[in-house]
C-alpha cells in the first residue's frame, strides 16, 4: 500500500474514532437525561453515585490511615485533620468517563468478548485513577496551599483521567483492530 492510501486510511479511522466519541457522549448524555430527568429512576441514580462516593472515600480514608492520618468520614466527605476536608461530588466519581469509555469501546471495531473483557480492565484503571485522585487532593489540602489544590481538581486530574482514558482506547484499537497489515 502506499504512503498517500496509507494517510487516507489513517485520517478515516481518526475522524471514525471522533465521531464515535461524539456519538458515545450522546448516548451518555441521554442515559444520565433519562435517569435525571425521570421521578421513578432519579432514586436508581442517587444510588449509583451514592455508592461510588462511598466506595471512594472509604478506599481514600483507609488509605490516609494507612499513611498514618486522622481521618473522620461520612459517604461523601473526608476530613483529615488539619484540614477542611473535601466534599466528592457526583461529577468526581467517573461514572460518567467510566461509561463514555464502555461505549467508545461497545462502539469500535473488535471482538466483542475482547471489547466486555477490556472494557472491565479499562473501567478497573479508571476507578483506581479516581481513588488516586481522592488520596492525592486531601494530601494536596493538607499539605500545600489552596490554590494548588484548586488547580489540581480543576485541570491536573481532569487532564489526567481524560488522558488515561484517551491511551486506554488507543491501546484497545492498536491490540483489537480488524485492519491488517502489511
Amino acid at each position: 500500500m502506499n504512503k498517500i492510501a496509507s494517510n487516507t486510511e489513517s485520517n478515516k479511522d481518526g475522524l471514525a474514532l471522533i465521531w464515535k466519541s461524539i456519538l458515545a457522549y450522546a448516548i451518555w448524555t441521554s442515559i444520565r437525561l433519562t435517569f435525571t430527568r425521570l421521578a421513578v429512576l432519579v432514586p436508581v441514580w442517587d444510588s449509583i453515585n451514592n455508592f461510588f462516593a462511598t466506595l471512594y472515600i472509604q478506599l481514600a480514608a483507609w488509605s490516609l490511615g494507612l499513611m498514618g492520618h486522622t481521618v473522620l468520614f461520612n459517604t461523601r466527605n473526608i476530613l483529615v485533620q488539619g484540614t477542611q476536608g473535601i466534599y466528592v461530588g457526583n461529577h468526581c466519581l467517573g461514572v460518567s468517563a467510566g461509561t463514555i469509555f464502555v461505549l467508545i469501546i461497545l462502539l469500535l471495531k473488535g471482538p466483542w468478548k475482547g471489547k466486555l473483557i477490556y472494557s472491565l480492565f479499562g473501567l478497573t484503571i479508571i476507578f483506581l485513577v479516581n481513588w488516586f485522585r481522592v488520596v492525592g487532593l486531601v494530601l494536596m489540602l493538607k499539605y500545600g496551599s489552596q490554590a494548588f489544590f484548586h488547580f489540581n481538581h480543576s485541570y491536573t486530574y481532569l487532564a489526567l483521567v481524560y488522558g488515561v482514558i484517551f491511551i486506554l482506547i488507543v491501546y484497545f484499537e492498536r491490540l483489537f483492530s480488524e485492519k491488517t497489515q502489511i
